[in-house]
């Protein structure tokens, strides 16, 4: 009899990170090999990934052709499903034997059935519709594939379900990290529960309950593997970091133990009114934050008809006590149904306003999500691509023309990057030197009398430690600080705040922002620098007319 081998396919993220920090990998698949490998009866089973950062279905039968496996499990998301029902049909050409089993956000019966993969089902052995940790393990066990909970099997006729999926306890299934497969010096994962308790109509999380976390010990293995595998950033695959409490709570208990966050980049997303302190004390604690907010609309109407529960005033609030802490990372969609043109250039207008880097999304039909409820909201769409190409609110040429709008506006912005589903940039041109606030600094400037400096440096004494004044120039009606920080030069400018105008801090009328890139530590320090000087700053300006 021959050995059990599993092959798990994955086709590597297309996210791109402009400062370069961002190395990925599926970390699906990984946790799908390390429950095999968790199993005390398969120890027999031999695994492998096979993890390509590729779209050709010839390189992953070459590689599965190469390793021989007895099953090949593949888990497909939209940008892979096509790649992967062709990689299906190679593979039982050459080999009938071999069990295709594909599982994933994009394994849906609605999905599936499409025009363009109808055809290339009767390649494929089963479909796993939901988690697959212990789905792996019956077909580890090759056990009868009508007898495993959880599987839509394919025939002539249709579909036809397996018993449903038994939802089981999250920590009885380990982490690559905890079994030391995760791959070294990569992007760090981590997962502190599961599902979410928003049912957004345009999000895939759909009506997946949010009730099972992750416990403490469960936890604290997991980060001691983070540490050992010498991951310098780690990315919350959670919905959002704040909308579990229990999870939270478990997670700073482990954390406590381990203190393995607090010296790595943090990546991942807030929900914004549900922040508490004990989530902005944990910010502080992480060695930097980068949290995205996907607020999505500013329109409220057109969030309580996707399900999307928002308090702008609440919002307003929590970015108050987010901006001192870190950059204020902000994702919206462009071409949500029941938007239009107009109620997204106020959405998009006030997004400038407030952020400091902005990632506009195109609208994407996914299973248990937009694809389902496709009728409801008069939705046209690319079957190949997942694009929407017009929905309740708008046309085709005004969701075009709109998205081709967003484009043109980034160009010129520092880190942008265009994609086919999604732009993204920061809210300051990328000529930082030349310009404040998207605006050309003057070539001429006024000197600041020293008299005057000195008067600054006796505000600030040693309130902040490390920082002082090395000199301010007036240029037109703002007022440019140089101030020496622990970690080097930061241009602070001042200006009389006004409708329109951005600012990292305002006080007193005056809107205060920065020039150049500051780390998080630099930027919380630079507020309370602020608060220091203030006085003295708005005589200066008043002094000068400003």
């Amino acid at each position: 009899m021959n050995p059990m081998r599993i092959a798990f396919l994955a086709v590597d993220t297309r996210w791109e990170d402009p400062a370069g920090t961002f190395t990925s990998f599926s970390y699906a698949a990984r946790k799908l090999e390390a429950s095999v490998r968790g199993a005390p009866d398969l120890a027999h089973v031999e695994t492998t990934i096979i993890d390509l950062k590729t779209d050709d279905p010839e390189a992953f039968f070459e590689a599965i052709r190469a390793y021989q496996p007895t099953v090949v499990a593949a888990s497909a998301y939209i940008w892979s499903v096509a790649t992967f029902l062709e990689v299906a049909r190679r593979v039982k050409e050459w080999d009938p034997s071999v069990r295709v089993v594909l599982g994933g956000p994009a394994a849906r019966q609605s999905l599936l059935s499409l025009a363009p993969y109808r055809p290339l089902l009767r390649y494929v052995d089963a479909i796993a519709t939901g988690e697959g940790e212990e789905v792996v393990r019956h077909l580890a066990r090759d056990e009868a594939l009508a007898s495993i909970p959880g599987l839509l099997l394919p025939h002539s006729l249709g579909f036809r379900s397996t018993a449903p999926a038994v939802r089981p306890e999250l920590d009885a299934y380990p982490s690559p990290y905890q079994i030391g497969t995760a791959p070294l010096d990569h992007t760090g994962f981590i997962e502190t529960f599961r599902g979410c308790p928003i049912s957004c109509a345009f999000c895939q999380w759909g009506d997946e309950k949010s009730d099972r976390v992750h416990g403490s010990e469960y936890l604290t293995s997991h980060l001691r593997g983070l540490v050992e595998s010498r991951a310098e950033s780690v990315f919350f695959t959670d919905a959002a970091f704040n909308l579990s409490a229990r999870a939270f709570r478990n997670l700073l208990e482990a954390e406590r133990t381990v203190d393995a966050l607090s010296k790595v980049t943090v990546r991942g997303h807030l929900y914004p009114t549900h922040v508490k302190e004990e989530h902005l004390t944990f910010l502080d604690h992480v060695g930097k934050a980068q949290v995205a907010v996907g607020v999505q609309s500013f329109d409220v109407e057109v969030l309580q008809r996707l399900g999307r529960p928002f308090d702008l005033a609440r919002f307003e609030r929590v970015l108050v006590e987010l901006r001192p802490r870190m950059q204020i990372d902000i994702e919206l969609i462009c071409g949500l149904p029941g938007d239009n043109p107009e109620s997204f250039r106020r959405t998009l207008e006030k997004t400038l306003a407030i952020a400091d880097t902005v990632r506009v999304f195109y609208p994407l039909v996914l299973p248990d999500a937009l694809l389902e409820r496709a009728d409801e909201f008069g939705i046209r769409f690319d079957p190949r691509s997942f694009l929407v190409e017009e929905c309740q609110g708008w046309s085709a040429k005004e969701l075009r023309g709109t998205w081709d709008a967003v484009e043109r506006m980034s160009e010129g912005l520092a880190n942008r990057i265009v994609r086919p589903t999604w732009v993204g940039f920061a809210t300051h041109p990328a000529a930082s030197a030349s310009t404040i606030e998207g605006k050309p600094v003057s070539a001429k400037s006024v000197d600041v009398p020293a008299d005057q400096v000195q008067m600054l440096t006796t505000s600030l004494g040693a309130r902040v430690t490390g920082w002082s004044v090395a000199g301010a120039r007036r240029e037109n009606d703002a007022l440019l600080l140089d101030l020496g920080s622990p970690r080097g030069v930061v241009v602070l400018h001042v200006i009389r705040s006004h409708e329109g105008v951005r600012f990292f801090s305002r006080h007193g009328g005056l809107a205060y922002s920065y020039r150049g890139e500051v780390d998080r530590a630099t930027v919380g320090e630079l507020g309370r620098v602020i608060e220091a000087i203030h006085p003295a700053t708005a005589r200066l300006l008043a002094a000068a007319g400003g």
